[in-house]
């Protein structure tokens, strides 16, 4: 089942689309941010990010539910810890290799980064820290904004396993800086069946849906869930236990990508999901490493949320008491890594607010990405798209 977040990404991705190129962004932790934006916003600016952001009667502990679901996917239940204890040293050798090879590792961390000094509310802290498990540190940003933006930058950079290392570019935050919000995400994990090393060969793929590019494409025949649609198919590859998975939307024609993202920001997710059935599939998909970085701001304000980025429009006295403050910046970047044995993303987004089944015996059903597609991690749970992008080309620096 899907719902408000794979509306939010659909929507969002209808903007962040018209930019050239391979994209590639994190949806849940975009939406995650602003809803922490939205804790302090009243008024007509809170009716519009409700609406944008598709936060439904639950509010905030829906987003404490899925950070809780996230931390609890990353740290399982080991069910055969007593058997791997009274295992001889061989078998607790294949215990921990199989728990290795179904280990997740997602992790997301929030924080709040306020002028030293300036008031805000207590509920309004209290909300973020016991909601979204986001603590307080202040920072003199009015004395010295460049060793804020360095400061959250290190600790970003921390947190992503040191993939997004300038998170907050230089000028993004000034002396007038009064709150910054933060939250990154890393994530790594193996693939439920891994591609042979031996099967990886250099292949063509058709850059742009034309141009012939050599690159190692991987390959893999197995049961998989497979869709196919007016246009395209969807396959479903799945992580560790199978809680997470990569969907890749692969479309007919070489040249096919705009109408699958046209149809994606409509909405056509959900029915292409409805028709995944279980199949054996020859798999064919690029070895890839893409990035992105994203100043969001007027992207997200052409969704219908626009009084948040305008001073004097914006009302987020939840926040202090005032109408002075605004978000005047929503920086993003987001980093992903595809190989034969798992994948590797990380994402984070800074908002400042300034004041102003079986297997057939039939042959497999070929699936060969070797032109350009739409791809997402998704969790199956929840229905989050915590990651969703596009390769148009394997070999566009990173």
């Amino acid at each position: 089942m899907l719902g408000a977040d794979s509306t939010f990404a659909a929507h969002l991705y209808g903007q962040l689309s018209l930019r050239s190129g391979n994209l590639f962004c994190s949806p849940a932790i975009i939406r995650l941010a602003l809803a922490m934006a939205y804790a302090g916003a009243r008024g007509d600016t809170a009716s519009e990010m409700q609406r944008v952001l598709a936060l439904g009667p639950e509010g905030h502990t829906a987003f404490t539910k899925l950070l809780r679901g996230w931390e609890k996917l990353a740290h399982p239940d080991d069910p055969c810890v007593a058997e791997r204890a009274a295992a001889d040293p061989a078998m607790q050798k294949y215990y921990e290799d199989e728990l290795d090879r179904r280990r997740i590792v997602l992790r997301v961390v929030n924080r709040l980064w306020a002028q030293s000094g300036y008031r805000f509310r207590d509920e309004f802290l209290a909300l973020l820290r016991d909601q979204y498990l986001a603590p307080l540190a202040e920072f003199d940003f009015h004395r010295d904004p460049e060793a804020g933006r360095a400061q959250i930058n290190k600790q970003v950079s921390a947190e992503t396993e040191q993939k997004i290392t300038e998170l907050i570019a230089r000028g993004l935050i000034t002396e007038d800086t009064r709150l910054v919000l933060t939250n990154a995400v890393y994530f790594k994990a193996q693939w439920r069946e891994q591609f042979r090393l031996s099967a990886t060969c250099e292949e063509p793929f058709f850059a742009e849906g034309k141009r012939e590019v050599r690159v190692p494409l991987m390959r893999q025949i197995g049961t998989y869930q497979l869709g196919t649609f007016a246009g395209g198919q969807l396959l479903e590859l799945p992580y560790a236990s199978g809680e997470l998975v990569m969907d890749v939307v692969l479309p007919a024609e070489r040249d096919g990508l705009p109408e699958i993202e046209r149809q994606f920001a409509g909405g056509g997710l959900r029915g292409w999901l409805d028709v995944l059935k279980t199949a054996r599939v020859d798999v064919t998909l690029p070895r890839f490493k893409t990035s992105s970085s994203f100043e969001l701001a007027e992207a997200i304000g052409r969704l219908g949320m626009a009084k948040a980025f305008r001073y004097r429009d914006a009302d987020f006295s939840g926040m202090d008491g005032t109408r002075e403050l605004f978000i005047s910046a929503v920086a993003h970047q987001a980093l992903v890594d595809v190989d034969e044995h798992s994948t590797e993303a990380a994402a984070a987004t800074a908002l400042g607010l300034m004041l102003g089944r079986a297997p057939s015996a039939k042959a497999p059903v070929p699936f060969r990405a070797d032109h350009p597609f739409l791809f997402l991690i998704r969790d199956t749970t929840s229905a989050a798209i915590l990651f969703l992008g596009r390769l148009v080309n394997p070999q566009q620096p990173v």
